[in-house]
């Protein structure tokens, strides 16, 4: 098998399926940070796996029904309906470019660049980081303390 970093970046991401998400929030504009697996403790507390989305359009959808998006007119409260759920599965579309998270009780988050090149989504995992980028790239860097 050709190791390429999204294959490098997915068997990361195997490792954090089927655990609970718990501290999702949104931050300044789209910004969305959702922490998973151990607490651990700092000036601002995350987990030892972390999700950041910036400088993306994003929507979460419930079943068929959309329940808010990163520029939507809704409560943008609903985000937080993924604490306690349980990340089951995430997608690749378009070599990196969009990708889907699902989560249980049928939540699901589509995240989607809205640039041209920036990074739009780091991965934080124990020991590194995957960052995702606009135009399809990513970069890793291991032994990231």
């Amino acid at each position: 098998m050709v190791d390429t970093l999204l294959t490098r970046a997915q068997e990361r991401i195997n490792k954090i399926l089927g655990k609970e998400a718990w501290g999702v929030s949104i931050g300044h504009g789209t910004f969305v940070t959702m922490e998973f697996g151990k607490e651990i403790p700092g000036r601002r507390p995350h987990g030892e796996w972390h999700i950041w989305i910036r400088d993306a359009a994003w929507r979460l959808d419930k079943g068929e029904k959309t329940l808010e998006g990163s520029n939507s007119i809704f409560d943008r409260k609903n985000i937080q309906l993924l604490n306690g759920k349980i990340i089951t599965k995430w997608c690749f579309h378009q070599g990196g470019k969009f990708m889907v998270l699902n989560f249980s009780s049928e939540y699901r988050m589509s995240v989607f660049s809205d640039s041209k090149d920036d990074e739009f989504l780091t991965l934080f995992y124990p020991g590194g980081i995957f960052s995702f980028f606009a135009d399809g790239h990513i970069e890793n860097i291991d032994n990231f303390e």
